[in-house]
């Protein structure tokens, strides 16, 4: 997740994920789906089931594996944004795009077991020590909706030869020390963006707020 602190003391927000696929169009399968991967007898046999109702998802889970495997860093992967969101320009134009950020450096891939002996805070601990050589950067990239393109269902394909441009550059400079108090909503845009009607994307400013809440009760 990334927050903008923008001139006039407003956020703005980018939500992404190293999978490149959302498996569901709506919300109600997708927290069925988590509920019933968490491990037990229970998921043994209903997983299988619940897919048979769901045949669509079983692709971008298939393609989603990939991407599972344990990253030398964090700005090795590519980020997806997945959501659609409406961009207006001076003259009253709109085109709707989603986000990638895509990273800038080539990094070795690293092996599970590699990963396991580095520790759980092998990322984090990589990063610092990348910091310390100067800093890392990954390039925002937007790829514009064509004729046909749903921006409203977040399991969509968009096709590979739509349009992309590389409208920005985050440049990391140092960790920071503020905390995990943050509420990253995707939706929190500024002038000239808009979010898509996308049930999914409406529907995580209020997982992110319990999220957060839950922390803070954690930390207290």
């Amino acid at each position: 997740a990334v927050t903008f602190h923008l001139a006039d003391g407003s956020r703005t927000d980018i939500s992404a994920q190293t999978v490149p696929r959302f498996p569901f169009r709506d919300v109600d399968p997708f927290v069925e789906f988590v509920r019933l991967s968490k491990p037990g007898p229970a998921a043994a046999l209903k997983l299988p089931l619940f897919l048979a109702r769901h045949p669509r998802a079983v692709g971008a889970l298939r393609t989603n594996l990939a991407a599972l495997k344990p990253p030398p860093s964090f700005v090795a992967p590519t980020y997806y944004a997945l959501h659609a969101f409406k961009w207006l320009d001076a003259e009253g134009g709109e085109r709707y795009v989603r986000y990638t950020w895509r990273p800038t450096i080539d990094i070795p891939d690293l092996g599970r077991g590699e990963a396991k002996a580095r520790g759980p805070d092998y990322l984090s601990a990589e990063l610092v020590m990348r910091l310390e050589q100067g800093p890392v950067r990954l390039e925002l990239e937007v790829q514009i909706a064509g004729p046909g393109d749903d921006p409203n269902d977040p399991s969509a394909v968009w096709p590979q030869e739509r349009e992309r441009i590389v409208v920005g550059t985050l440049e990391v400079t140092a960790p920071t020390d503020e905390g995990d108090d943050f509420v990253f909503d995707p939706t929190r845009v500024t002038d000239g963006i808009e979010p898509s009607d996308d049930p999914v994307l409406r529907f995580r400013p209020r997982a992110y707020a319990i999220s957060h809440e839950r922390r803070s009760a954690g930390a207290g």
